[in-house]
């Protein structure tokens, strides 16, 4: 067998291999969260805003916010995915986040669900 057609044979094969590669790696490992609900329980007093980070296990995070809600109340995310795994960073303020508003921040592991409830 010539070189050319041994090449011919290889390629095809190292093409698949490395496709089939780069779809398991794009592939989600987890489910995400599709809205986040929040109970006046979890949220500090006097904030009425939030600034949400979520982090893989590995890599860069992601940030959401500012969202504002009424001081007192509960309230719900549903623009920010998350997925199952991911640390969840909750950095609390008055004010609508305004200057000097930082109260507390709050971290999470994302569980496994399509709705997540933080009470």
């Amino acid at each position: 067998m010539s070189m050319l057609t041994r090449a011919r044979r290889i390629v095809p094969v190292a093409l698949l291999a490395g496709v089939s590669a780069v779809a398991l790696a794009a592939s989600p490992a987890s489910a995400a969260v599709n809205q986040i609900n929040v109970s006046t329980s979890a949220i500090p007093s006097g904030a009425n805003c939030v600034y949400i980070t979520a982090e893989p296990p590995s890599g860069s995070g992601r940030i959401g916010g500012p969202y504002t809600f009424n001081t007192g109340g509960s309230f719900q995310i549903g623009s920010f995915p998350v997925n199952a795994g991911e640390t969840a960073r909750f950095e609390w303020h008055s004010n609508n986040c305004g200057p000097q508003s930082f109260l507390r921040t709050n971290s999470y592991v994302v569980p496994n669900v399509s709705t997540w409830n933080i009470t």
